[in-house]
């Protein structure tokens, strides 16, 4: 993040403050350090990769994606009820493991629906189109509130636990 795009999103923080009275909750300082339209850190840059802040694991390659794909084709035979099981993955950023998880399924002969959660505008579009590229459907929402009634699924989230900042 450049100084310029700092120096903008601390006067919209200030702004904010200011229009509320001299005050605000952590966790709306939070929201807006982190996802502000164009200026947020994860929306005014890309945080991953080589060329980013941080690598995580479904990065490193697909042996994690693999790891985790045992798991939910586990869940995938145990989970009662005649529903397509859903994979929810919340936190899900530009899809780096439900995409790969969703390709392995697929090789594997096995049906989900794929849902992920992503607070970020950027990273939805980013995510739709790692989607798109590979020919797989994953369903996008910024939260969780947005989402459809879900009978039976896995929800998982590889990144978001770490991330929490309230």
């Amino acid at each position: 993040m450049g100084s310029s795009n700092e120096a903008r999103l601390c006067a919209r923080i200030r702004a904010e403050i200011e229009r509320e009275g001299g005050w605000i909750s952590f966790a709306r300082f939070m929201a807006l350090a982190l996802y502000a339209e164009g200026l947020g850190y994860y929306e005014a840059h890309a945080p991953f990769g080589d060329a980013g802040d941080f690598i995580t694991a479904p990065r490193l390659g697909r042996l994690f994606a693999l790891a985790v794909a045992d798991l939910l084709a586990w869940a995938h035979e145990a989970l009662p009820g005649d529903a397509p099981l859903a994979i929810v993955e919340q936190g899900a950023a530009d899809g780096a493991l439900i995409v790969p998880l969703a390709q392995i399924f697929k090789e594997r002969g096995l049906d989900a629906r794929w849902i992920a959660i992503e607070r970020s505008a950027q990273l939805r579009e980013a995510l739709r189109r790692r989607a798109d590229n590979a020919g797989l459907s994953v369903e996008v929402y910024p939260n969780e509130a947005a989402l459809p009634a879900i009978p039976r699924g896995v929800w998982l989230s590889n990144e978001l636990v770490d991330a929490f900042p309230v």
